[in-house]
């Protein structure tokens, strides 16, 4: 190619093939993305800019009273407490409950949207039932048996305080 060279040499897509547009980047065909986050368009000069570290934001960094974010922690809760207690859950557990969750949260959205008559995608809306069904398949359906049994010391203490 000529001295010039084309968009992509000259830095108007990402490396790797991302074309870096805005804040969301596309992937062309037959090219595999960058591991890194987009971060948002400069003013300046409109590209994204690709940052090797990863900025990733969590549930613990966002504020904790939005009606969004009690619901999820309720759910999670229940879940988690269906399940025999946060304590009882692996880590793919704790993830799931969380993927549950936040699929959750978006089928109630487009419920509600549904209810007040707005126009929702089924597609998408089925895809989020659908997530939900197989996640939930995952975690399991039913409530985990707890021991409450309590031990003999538990016990005997119990019975000397009764007698008191």
């Amino acid at each position: 190619m000529g001295a010039q060279g084309t968009a992509a040499e000259n830095g108007k897509h990402g490396s790797e093939g991302h074309q870096l547009s805005g804040d969301r980047p596309s992937i062309r065909p037959g090219k595999r993305p960058r591991v890194g986050s987009i971060l948002p368009s400069s003013p300046s000069t409109g590209h994204g800019q690709v940052r090797d570290e990863a900025r990733l934001l969590t549930r613990q960094s966002l504020d904790g009273r939005t009606r969004a974010r009690k619901q999820f922690d309720a759910i999670a809760r229940g879940i988690a407490s269906d399940l025999g207690g946060e304590s009882e859950l692996s880590t793919v557990q704790k993830h799931l409950v969380e993927a549950f969750a936040g699929a959750a949260i978006h089928v109630h959205d487009k419920n509600a949207r549904l209810l007040l008559g707005e126009e929702v995608d089924i597609v998408e809306h089925c895809q989020a039932i659908s997530t939900l069904v197989r996640v939930a398949q995952r975690i399991g359906l039913r409530r985990a048996v707890r021991d409450i049994t309590p031990t003999v010391a538990d016990y005997v203490a119990s019975i000397n305080e009764d007698a008191k």
